[in-house]
């Protein structure tokens, strides 16, 4: 989620690492290498994902090249599945911001999963991103959370698709506006996994 302009220059500065390095960033030492292997191997042996979720920095830094570059390291070297959270909302299009770690997915034979978050940091209701005002309950947000859905997957060809992250809090605070987001996410469930059957669709709690 970019909650700020140096946020959106982190992303520009992960980019600018992507493309300097190529399809293969360079491990930070000879350990997190070995640190892969584990991981890997543990995750072979026991059937089960192990992921990190990377966010860039809030703060600008000095050297924030290499904190980025070292933020990224660690998270590949240390995953074999790599979560990308996004801010969504039926008003803003930010589909396009998972660009970057899905190409990272790739590059580095990685699964992925997408994460739409659409509460306010605060989890005490909808995320009002550009201050205007949606609801589950307008038949437009549900058809919006079936089309990005299904371009989300459509684009990025992600394991995982999470429509909704921290779930139960709308359902403690707002409870009306829970029972219209599982109407809406019936609907884009159903609509994804018809298209894209092998694809995990799911909420966070």
């Amino acid at each position: 989620e970019y909650a700020s302009e140096e946020m959106q220059n982190n992303e520009k500065v992960v980019l600018a690492a992507v493309q300097r390095h190529g399809r293969s960033l360079e491990f930070a030492s000879e350990e997190m290498q070995n640190n892969e292997q584990v991981v890997l191997a543990a995750v072979q042996q026991n059937g089960f994902s192990l992921g990190l979720m990377y966010w860039t920095p809030e703060e600008p830094y000095s050297d924030s090249t290499t904190l980025v570059q070292r933020g990224v390291d660690l998270a590949i070297t240390n995953s074999d599945l790599l979560m990308v959270q996004i801010p969504w909302s039926p008003v803003v299009d930010s589909a396009h911001t998972a660009k970057w770690l899905a190409k990272l997915a790739l590059d580095h034979d990685r699964k992925l999963g997408i994460s739409l978050d659409w509460m306010n940091q605060d989890r005490l209701g909808l995320s009002m991103r550009e201050g205007q005002p949606w609801s589950f309950k307008n038949d437009e947000t549900s058809r919006r959370l079936v089309r990005d859905g299904l371009e989300l997957v459509q684009t990025y060809r992600p394991n995982y698709l999470v429509l909704g992250v921290e779930v139960d809090f709308l359902a403690r605070m707002v409870p009306d506006e829970y029972r219209a987001f599982v109407s809406a996410y019936l609907v884009a469930y159903r609509a994804v996994k018809e298209s894209y059957p092998e694809v995990s669709v799911l909420v966070t709690f």
